[in-house]
């Protein structure tokens, strides 16, 4: 039986933070770097290789480590993706950890970011799966009907609220937009 109202606990804020946020918080804060400015880019791109496989064994594979070059080639992939989207490369990215621009330590914030909204991505589906099947059609008219019961109000005239089926195929997408306003909405209230 869906339950809109378990499955929006389950994302909460409070309970995001306590099953995922924190563990990738405290793997970041429990690396110590051997340095902070690397003298050549081999040992830059093995300080950030470490540092995703001390995260993996602490979050996500719990214990495990990748290999070495699986490890340098996941942490080069996510700085470059951060790089990319600012017009830089690793080279960048190695240049700004030599000069302190954006440092090693910032650098490691980065793969922890990206990181942790991996595994947010994950636990959200997996959330949302554990309490509505994604190939069941009744469940998903049901988690609709539910969503539009407690926030039919907020969605505007443009959706009819009388109709679920309509919406009930992109009914885990309305669930994942309930759950970031809601954290949003929380995370705005902690700032008052």
């Amino acid at each position: 039986m869906v339950n809109v109202q378990q499955l929006l606990d389950d994302l909460s804020d409070p309970t995001i933070g306590e099953r995922v946020r924190r563990s990738h918080d405290v793997a970041r804060n429990s690396y110590r770097l051997r340095t902070i400015v690397p003298s050549c880019f081999e040992e830059y791109i093995e300080i950030l290789g470490d540092y995703v496989n001390h995260h993996y064994a602490a979050c996500i594979t719990r214990g495990a480590f990748l290999s070495k070059p699986r490890a340098i080639g996941r942490a080069r992939e996510l700085i470059e993706h951060f790089y990319r989207r600012r017009g830089g490369d690793i080279k960048t990215a190695f240049q700004d950890a030599q000069v302190g621009t954006v440092g090693l330590g910032a650098q490691l914030d980065v793969i922890r970011d990206a990181l942790k909204e991996e595994a947010l991505e994950d636990y959200i589906t997996a959330a949302i799966e554990s309490h509505a099947s994604p190939t069941s059609w009744p469940d998903k008219v049901e988690l609709t009907r539910q969503i539009f019961a407690h926030f039919g109000n907020l969605l505007g005239p443009a959706i009819d609220l009388n109709v679920p089926e309509r919406y009930a195929a992109s009914s885990h997408e309305l669930v994942k937009a309930v759950a970031q306003a809601l954290q949003h909405a929380a995370s705005e209230f902690r700032r008052l």
